[in-house]
C-alpha cells in the first residue's frame, strides 16, 4: 500500500535569459511523492487480542503459517507466525517479532485462530508439545483458498476441552494421536480429511466432515481413514457419537468416505453415522466411484446404532 505525502517544495530557479530584459527569478511548486511500505508491512503482522477469557489470533497476510505448542498444563502456549506479531501486550501476553507467549492470562478458556474470511492460504499446525492443552482451541479458516491444517504432532485436550479445526478450501491431515478426555469433543471440517493417526475421545463426540454440499476441485476422497502395512488406525470414542461425512473431488472417481485398515468404534450407547457421496466423474471402475468404501476395516458400536449412507454419482 502506498502512502502519498504531499510536500510543497518551493524551488527557486534562477536562469539567465538570452534577452537581458527577461532575466528573472521564478518560483515553481513541485509535488513530490514519497512511497512508504509501512502499511504494507503492517498487513504482514498477525494480530492478537484478549478479552473475557478468549484469546483471538488473526492472520493478516497471504500464505501466513501459524503453529502452536502447549508449554504446560496451566494455560501456557507458544504460537509462532511466519510473519510478525502485532497486538497489545498485557498480563500473560508478550511477543517477539515471530513468537507470541501466552502465560496464563487471567481466566483464559478458549483460543480462536481465524483468517477473517479475507486472507488466502492461511495454514496451521501443531508443534511438538511438552504438555496437554487445557483450553478450547478453534481454528476457523473460511477464505475460499484457505490453506492446510496439519496435526503431525500429538495434540491431547484434557479437562473436557474441545478441538475444532476448519479450513474451507483445503485439507486437514491428522498423522499423530489427537485426543480429548472427559466430555471434550473433536470436530474436523475441511475440503477433505485424511486420517492416518488415531483420534480418540471419552464422552465427547467425533465429527469428520469433508463435504460442504458441493463438489470441490482436486483429486481426493472426502474423508479418508487409512492405516498401512498392517497398522490399524483408530477413530474411537468411549461413549460419544461418531459422525463421518465426505464427498469426493470434482470430476473424479474418488469415494466419499474411504476406510482402509481402520477401526471406527463407539462404546456405550454411542452411535456411528457414515455418509459418503462419490466424486461426479464418469470414469468409474473397480472399487472407485462409490459413496462409502471399506477394506480390512471395522465399524462397530456397543449398543448404539450404525447408519451407513452411500451415494455413487456414476
Amino acid at each position: 500500500m502506498k502512502i502519498k505525502k504531499n510536500v510543497l517544495a518551493a524551488a527557486l530557479i534562477s536562469g539567465r535569459a538570452r534577452r537581458s530584459d527577461l532575466s528573472t527569478k521564478r518560483r515553481k511548486t513541485y509535488q513530490i511523492e514519497f512511497f512508504s511500505d509501512e502499511l504494507e508491512k503492517r498487513q504482514l503482522l498477525a494480530t492478537y487480542s484478549y478479552s473475557s477469557g478468549l484469546l483471538t489470533v488473526q492472520t493478516n497476510s497471504t500464505n501466513e503459517q501459524l503453529s502452536i505448542i502447549s508449554a504446560s498444563e496451566s494455560g501456557n502456549y507458544t504460537i509462532t507466525t511466519s510473519g510478525a506479531w502485532s497486538g497489545t501486550a498485557g498480563s500473560g501476553l508478550s511477543n517477539t517479532s515471530t513468537i507470541l507467549y501466552v502465560n496464563q492470562p487471567s481466566g483464559l478458556a478458549s483460543i480462536l485462530v481465524n483468517d477473517n474470511g479475507t486472507v488466502s492460504n492461511s495454514s496451521f499446525r501443531f508443534g511438538l508439545s511438552s504438555a496437554n492443552f487445557v483450553s478450547n482451541l478453534t481454528v476457523n479458516f473460511t477464505n475460499s483458498t484457505s490453506g492446510v491444517i496439519t496435526v503431525a504432532n500429538s495434540a491431547s485436550f484434557i479437562n473436557g476441552m474441545n478441538l475444532n479445526l476448519t479450513t474451507t478450501g483445503n485439507q486437514i491431515t491428522v498423522s499423530n494421536l489427537t485426543s480429548a478426555n472427559s466430555t471434550g469433543s473433536i470436530r474436523l471440517t475441511g475440503r477433505n480429511i485424511v486420517v492416518t493417526g488415531n483420534i480418540t475421545t471419552a464422552a465427547g463426540d467425533i465429527f469428520l466432515t469433508g463435504n460442504n454440499g458441493s463438489y470441490q476441485t482436486g483429486s481426493f476422497h472426502g474423508v479418508q481413514v487409512s492405516g498401512n502395512s498392517g497398522n490399524t488406525v483408530y477413530v474411537n470414542t468411549t461413549s460419544g457419537n461418531i459422525t463421518i461425512d465426505g464427498r469426493g473431488g470434482l470430476n473424479t472417481a474418488c469415494s466419499g468416505v474411504w476406510l482402509s485398515e481402520s477401526n471406527v468404534q463407539a462404546g456405550g450407547s454411542g452411535c456411528v453415522t457414515i455418509t459418503g457421496v462419490s466424486g461426479n466423474g464418469t470414469d468409474l471402475n473397480g472399487y472407485s466411484g462409490v459413496g462409502v468404501y471399506a477394506s480390512r476395516s471395522t465399524v462397530m458400536t456397543s449398543s448404539g446404532s450404525i447408519t451407513l449412507n452411500g451415494t455413487s454419482s456414476g
